[in-house]
């Protein structure tokens, strides 16, 4: 690996990031979230309004718009494509491998240690989870790592740097329209403070070049909301109001909510802990202010988060960052150190996890896919094999990095598990979509295939909740009426009306015409899971003036 230029580094970590971020994005079809912004992203493309973002037909001002405005580039060119979006996420959580990459290597000058760092931040479950579904928190904390990519090394270098500065400012920036001050309080806080305790550097000849870098951040990141204070004070203010008590008040959870963060790495998890013991063992080896920076930001990053009342485990993704790094430092330790008696046998045990992991991945896939006849042997044959074999020849080779106590190869290791990631994400999404899936799932997005419903507006009982994946997949604002309200319902005839009672029940005795179209069941898990959910089931009618509605 040291050996490696940079440009192959760079190959290396997309070639890995084809199989963990960008294979099978389709299979699964979009989940609340994702439904939330890329129909808004929709709307963007119907309305031709870009500069105030609204959600079925309603103001949708609580993120800024950048993943929106992206969003709304691709609904442009590849209408309705949800792998193409999943794909444009994929790509910015490559952009944040290269940057740790950088990051580090400007640090250590080792691309060994950068490339180790870039692949296991590629091959974290977290990273995997969030680079793979079209939401927008990478955004922020990609854009904020190139940010302080940019300023560290403004920091380091001699000479006021301006261009340096002025890129950490925009980038900076960008963060903000990502995703708010997130990653400002969850990234960039925890790593300035460490990076002064650490390196403890000196700003001289660089104070002007700094204050261009917040002007500059504030005028990229400001210019939007003053844009919504401007025109829209009200809501704007409100939505304030609404997400900073979010904060304390939503998903509320106890301080050590977070004490399991290792988790969020995936097969990383012991690699991990491993590291930080080796940090506070006093095994530093080489890169020591480096290693005490990564480990310093990682327990700050914990503490930020374990400080705000609102907890999700998805908000954990910043402290894969340093955490990545650190896991890189175990396997860099392993190479470079000599072992003492009780770390060899914590490899070893690291080491033989691994294995057993490789060895049993094709019998696990065997059980899951093709015992309970998801697929036919004769339809998984021609993937389980290789599978298998890749499975058993990586075992093999982990096995020989670990058998003898003297020699380490910790190398063969981390390939291995690499290796192991990449068969996962690249054979296992497919089959388990097809596990999960509900084959009886009817989506209301053929809706618009019928032509009597051609031009008509869609509403729904305002009575029943409306399901934002709904509004997602019928491409169209489906917004609520009073059917108890005569005027309001003459004034809408005629029109489509979804809801999960049937319209004959809802407008028994109205002055309508009803015509029954097609019941559409959007869940995505079958009918016989715990998590099918009533409300995406709905029946469509159209309903025009008429006699009766008996």
């Amino acid at each position: 690996m040291q050996r490696l230029s940079h440009f192959q580094s760079f190959l290396i970590i997309l070639a890995v990031s084809v199989f963990t971020l960008f294979l099978h994005n389709g299979v699964l079809p979009a989940n609340l979230m994702e439904a939330r912004n890329l129909a808004t992203a929709q709307e963007m493309v119907r309305t031709g309004n870009y500069m105030v973002p609204t959600m079925n037909g309603e103001l949708r001002l609580e993120k800024p718009p950048l993943p929106t405005w992206i969003a709304a580039c691709v609904e442009k060119m590849q209408p309705e494509n949800l792998a193409a979006q999943r794909r444009v996420t994929a790509l910015v959580t490559v952009f944040m491998a290269l940057f740790l990459y950088l990051f580090v290597f400007r640090f250590s000058v080792d691309r060994r240690l950068a490339l180790m760092s870039a692949l296991v931040l590629v091959t974290s479950y977290n990273v995997i989870m969030n680079g793979r579904t079209a939401t927008w928190d990478i955004y922020c904390h990609a854009f904020m790592l190139a940010a302080l990519y940019y300023m560290f090394s403004a920091m380091e270098s001699k000479g006021a740097q301006w261009l340096r500065f002025v890129a950490a400012g925009l980038w900076m920036g960008l963060s903000f329209l990502g995703k708010g001050p997130v990653s400002f309080y969850a990234l960039l806080l925890p790593a300035v403070i460490s990076y002064a305790v650490v390196r403890r550097p000196r700003l001289r000849g660089k104070g002007l070049p700094l204050t261009l870098m917040i002007l500059i951040c504030l005028a990229v990141a400001f210019w939007w909301p003053l844009y919504i204070a401007l025109f829209h004070a009200d809501a704007g203010a409100a939505v304030a109001v609404k997400e900073s008590s979010a904060w304390m008040h939503r998903n509320v959870r106890p301080l050590w909510y977070y004490w399991h963060f290792p988790d969020e790495s995936g097969i990383w998890a012991l690699f991990w802990i491993s590291s930080i013991i080796f940090y506070f063992k006093g095994r530093r080896p080489q890169h020591r202010q480096l290693y005490a920076f990564m480990i310093l930001w990682n327990a700050l990053i914990f503490v930020c988060l374990s400080l705000i009342p609102e907890k999700k485990t998805r908000y954990l993704l910043p402290i894969l960052i340093p955490g990545a790094v650190n896991v890189a430092f175990y396997f860099w330790h392993c190479l470079k150190a000599v072992p003492t008696i009780w770390e060899k046998r914590l490899y070893k045990l690291n080491g033989w996890l691994i294995v057993l992991v490789a060895v049993l991945m094709p019998v696990a896939m065997w059980l899951a896919f093709v015992r309970p006849h998801v697929l036919s042997w004769q339809a998984f044959g021609g993937v389980y094999i290789p599978v298998m074999v890749i499975c058993w020849v990586t075992a093999f080779h982990v096995y020989k990095g670990i058998c003898n106590f003297r020699d380490f190869h910790p190398e063969r290791v981390f390939v291995g598990v690499v290796i192991i990631m990449m068969v996962f994400t690249a054979t296992c999404f497919r089959p388990a979509g097809r596990l999960f899936l509900n084959e009886s799932r009817h989506s209301i997005r053929t809706l618009k295939e019928v032509p009597q419903a051609a031009g008509l507006d869609f509403y729904h009982p305002d009575s029943e909740p409306l399901r934002m994946e709904l509004v997602y997949e019928a491409n169209r604002c489906i917004l609520p009426l009073d059917l108890q309200d005569d005027a309001a319902l003459a004034r809408a005839m005629p029109f489509v009306l979804v809801s999960m009672e049937p319209a004959e029940t809802l407008l028994q005795g109205r002055p309508v015409s009803i015509e029954y179209i097609d019941t559409y069941d959007n869940n995505w898990r079958k009918t016989d899971s715990k998590r099918h959910n009533a409300e995406l089931v709905l029946r469509a009618a159209i309903i025009r003036p008429g006699e009766s509605g008996e």
